[in-house]
């Protein structure tokens, strides 16, 4: 018999990302390759994801036929092969199977260019959060709920986390001026909820390189000796010419399509692409939704209040101040050393 065609097939929904070289004998050496595919929308509930990545099921139709044509044998092998979360700075899962960008913001590290959408992970498990915005919250409550209240913005805005959802603390007081230990909280393993002092040096990273990582090209002139974390809301004082880093982390487009008023690089494309998904105030009303983007830092600095990160529609700074822990802010994530 000679084998005249091998055909792969797989398990999972389209979108090609992966290419996988099966050790199987063929006509000519393109059989061998299969580009494995996958689109990670589809993948919430897939028994077969974990920390690790996606189990996809390679199987290959063999095709044999005699010297004359007839008989033909037909038969299958199969073997299941593993997209993991990748070592390099591209992308993650999560433990449900959430996919979101990463990317590399020189020394600052990796980041999350998207909003963190997990209810639970390898230390936090199912239930360890609560969904809820019908109980008025405080510091130590470990709630999620979704942008401007609403299920259908969790897959475009991600999840509001209260401080101890997010970090998984309770009870820690003022760690300004701290090199405290890595949190990683609700965020994937191998991945933390960035501290104040890591949230400064990303914001050195894009104001020294807008151009990397933005459509604006001119760094901002005292990026090198700016205090990113010593000095109050909406640093500097002049946020009306557009010459400061907070326009540059802003994603250009909101998800209904409308325009925003930043300049970032889109989040497949290495933007840092802050989206204004607003917070819930520890009383339960929403506040700045599609107006700014705020985000928790693991850095406590009161037993009720925590180090946030602001981004607003009408300022070019980046804002940084304290706020209390049992607002619902978005998260991101930076990859563990």
């Amino acid at each position: 018999f000679t084998i005249t065609s091998v055909t792969w097939s797989y398990t999972n929904p389209e979108d090609a990302v992966e290419t996988f070289t099966p050790a199987a004998t063929s006509t000519t050496p393109a059989s061998n390759k299969v580009t494995v595919k996958y689109n990670p929308a589809n993948l919430i509930g897939n028994t077969n994801i974990d920390a690790t990545g996606i189990q996809v099921v390679i199987t290959a139709t063999i095709v044999a036929t005699s010297a004359g044509a007839c008989p033909t044998a037909v038969y299958t092998v199969s073997r299941t092969v593993t997209i993991k979360n990748a070592d390099c700075c591209t992308s993650v899962f999560d433990a449900e199977g959430n996919f979101y960008y990463a990317h590399q913001f020189g020394d600052a590290g990796c980041w999350m260019t998207e909003n963190l959408k997990s209810t639970y992970n390898d230390i936090m498990p199912l239930g360890t959060l609560t969904a809820d915005n019908t109980s008025t919250s405080n510091a130590t409550k470990k709630y999620y709920y979704f942008p401007n209240k609403n299920s259908g913005n969790k897959e475009a805005y991600g999840l509001l986390y209260t401080w101890a959802a997010a970090t998984n603390r309770t009870g820690v007081g003022d760690e300004l001026g701290s090199n405290h230990a890595q949190t990683q909280g609700i965020c994937p393993a191998g991945w933390h909820v960035p501290s104040d002092y890591e949230w400064g040096q990303l914001e050195k990273e894009i104001a020294s390189n807008p151009s990397a990582y933005s459509t604006y090209s001119t760094p901002y002139n005292k990026a090198a000796t700016f205090n990113y974390t010593g000095t109050s809301l909406f640093r500097p004082d002049d946020q009306l010419n557009g010459t400061y880093w907070g326009r540059q982390m802003k994603s250009q487009t909101a998800p209904t399509g409308s325009a925003y008023a930043g300049t970032s690089n889109s989040a497949s494309d290495g933007g840092f692409d802050a989206i204004y998904a607003g917070l819930l105030k520890d009383d339960l009303s929403t506040f700045n939704y599609n107006l700014a983007a705020h985000f928790w830092t693991a850095t406590s600095n009161a037993t009720t209040h925590a180090i946030q990160r602001v981004l607003s529609k009408d300022y070019d700074g980046a804002g940084r101040s304290g706020q209390a822990k049992g607002t619902k802010q978005s998260i991101r994530c930076i990859k563990s050393e």
